[in-house]
């Protein structure tokens, strides 16, 4: 395990880093939505289509789907293993969807976070499907946090990894090189938000269901 999870109130806040893509004047990538200002990304996989993993997976869509926000764009971000139709059918109303890219964690992420802020975002929240006990409440303060002069927001799961992660700019180094499906993921991660000077608020931290013996607990 990884030890302490990291208080609420635990803050980085170093000098801006330059590494952060340049999106002035780059036209909207044709292969992702047009987003809101602010836009919640669900990433969706098989676990969430059938059986105790379905049921947690519209929890958190529910969640999502309750988030009251002026400017808002919800989106599924599915696994390259379910289609297009699948996915859609999956979220429901109020949702858009996209699919993955091949690659690992680190590299989803920089493609969805890229297209995202490229597509209009200024604030970007990423959300897993597989998480017990996301909130409304949750989703808003993460953008709160963004909106109070905070630039990221970081949802630790009990495991070392984290189940949701907010930013309002991109930067390539913050999912380069994690040692994804360790329980490093999280310090790995705080330390690359607070490396490029982003001013990070910890929301409470929540359970991640990996595999069918954390499904168990959620069979009624």
């Amino acid at each position: 395990m990884f030890g302490r999870v990291p208080g609420r109130n635990d803050v980085g806040n170093v000098g801006m880093h330059p590494g952060g893509w340049a999106l002035h004047g780059l036209s909207p990538a044709p292969d992702f939505p047009i987003c809101a200002e602010e836009t919640v990304l669900v990433l969706l996989d098989s676990r969430a289509i059938s059986g105790p993993g379905a049921a947690l997976a519209d929890q958190v869509l529910e969640a999502v789907r309750a988030l009251s926000r002026p400017n808002l764009t919800r989106l599924v971000y599915h696994d390259p293993s379910l289609t297009p139709e699948t996915a859609r059918d999956r979220a429901g109303t109020g949702f858009s969807s996209t699919p993955q890219p091949d690659g690992d964690a680190g590299a989803r992420f920089e493609h969805a976070f890229f297209r995202a802020f490229r597509n209009g975002a200024r604030r970007v929240l990423a959300l897993s499907a597989n998480c017990v006990g996301v909130t409304p409440e949750i989703l808003a303060e993460a953008f709160d946090a963004l909106g109070a002069g905070g630039d990221a927001a970081l949802g630790p799961s009990q495991d070392g990894d984290y189940y949701l992660v907010c930013l309002a700019r991109p930067c390539r180094q913050v999912f380069r090189g994690i040692p994804w499906r360790t329980d490093r993921v999280l310090w790995e991660t705080l330390a690359r938000l607070r490396g490029c000077g982003f001013n990070l608020r910890i929301l409470p931290p929540l359970r991640l269901v990996r595999g069918p013996e954390d499904l168990e607990p959620l069979r009624g």
